[in-house]
């Protein structure tokens, strides 16, 4: 997806072309270190939505867009804090750990 375009414009899109009025949220990716905004996006889909008619989406706001599924990790995720796995630091209330030797 273009830069220039906003995720209101895209979601729009979406609803108005395809008849598509089950989207949730449509998430713009940022460039990891810049911050500026890539040329691809996440959008949420309700669960009731026929995946196949997702598939079909060819063309959004007049560009052309290729649809693919997310890829999940196949690692768990790691905390940085207390370095335990499937959960992040976040939502971490134990204490720190170092993560050469897991020492507190």
């Amino acid at each position: 997806l273009f830069r220039s375009w906003t995720n209101e414009e895209v979601l729009d899109d979406l609803r108005n072309q395809f008849g598509i009025h089950s989207v949730l949220q449509v998430d713009r990716k940022l460039e990891w270190k810049s911050k500026n905004p890539l040329d691809m996006c996440i959008v949420d889909f309700r669960k009731d939505l026929d995946p196949e008619k997702i598939y079909e989406i060819k063309q959004v706001l007049k560009g052309r867009v290729t649809v693919h599924p997310i890829k999940s990790s196949k690692h768990p995720s790691q905390c940085k804090r207390c370095q335990e796995f499937n959960h992040t630091k976040n939502y971490c209330s134990k204490p720190p750990r170092c993560v050469k030797c897991a020492k507190g």
